[in-house]
């Protein structure tokens, strides 16, 4: 009878031991998110594993597939910038469905999209988070058509999102839709109009991709004229930079 409590108690401790190791949903995201924000492959690859982890203990952590669905966008870009695929042995790898049409079938890309759609059934209101995120797959992946719709969807969620302006521009010039272009522009400039930014950011494409001088130069001048040393923006050093493209395209 002794020797029964005995094994009973030494059962209950160890499972109050392996209970008490068992980490939460919200620890595994912790610590998956702090590995992904290093930006190194290595780390990346362990944070998908640590996001695993989260949804396995809850599988309904709708920010643990967005941010998975991030990290794995992350590694396999950088794969591909090196020339390298998931799969090097595949010999067919556009053989899919047309949904991930310009997506290479066994990429952790397709694994993205599929986390992002999780993600926002799970929470609708990270529809503009998943959006952009999707558009960022379709745009590296050269589906300029598709990446475009997802980021005009986006900037209609959110009109002073700044951070879609280059995406979208880069999107509709692929598409060699300079007129698209242009309108976009302008009609970003209307909704803000007050903001030294978005004239700096109309200002390059004038004068780099629609070579208009004199509407690039008014930009900066404009953008110039409203720059306020107590904002924050997303440019940094956004005024000495003003400054040196006056400089070099706007100097009498």
């Amino acid at each position: 009878m002794a020797k029964t409590i005995f094994n009973c108690l030494v059962i209950f401790t160890i499972s109050i031991q392996l209970f008490s190791c068992q980490k939460t949903a919200d620890e595994y995201y912790n610590s998956a998110i702090t590995l992904s924000k290093e930006h190194k492959v290595e780390s990346s690859i362990n944070a998908i594993a640590l996001f695993d982890n989260t949804i396995e203990v809850n599988p309904n952590f709708a920010m643990a597939y967005l941010h998975r669905g991030r990290t794995q966008f992350e590694i396999q870009n950088i794969r591909n910038v090196v020339g390298k695929t998931i799969n090097e042995g595949a010999k067919n790898l556009y053989n899919f469905d047309h949904k991930f049409k310009g997506i290479e079938q066994d990429s952790l890309f397709k694994k993205s999209i599929l986390d992002y759609d999780k993600a926002l059934e799970l929470d609708s209101t990270l529809i503009k988070d998943v959006t952009v995120a999707k558009g960022h797959v379709f745009l590296v992946s050269k589906n300029f058509t598709s990446a475009v719709c997802l980021f005009l969807n986006a900037i209609e969620i959110d009109s002073s999102d700044k951070s879609l302006v280059y995406p979208i521009v880069t999107c509709m010039l692929s598409l060699a839709d300079t007129t698209g272009a242009k309108l976009f522009l302008d009609s970003i400039v209307s909704y803000n109009n007050q903001d030294s930014e978005i004239y700096y950011l109309r200002a390059i494409n004038r004068l780099v991709d629609f070579k208009d001088l004199m509407g690039g130069c008014e930009d900066l001048m404009k953008a110039e004229e409203l720059y306020d040393s107590s904002k924050i923006y997303n440019h940094n050093n956004l005024k000495e930079d003003i400054e040196k493209l006056k400089k070099i395209n706007c100097s009498i």
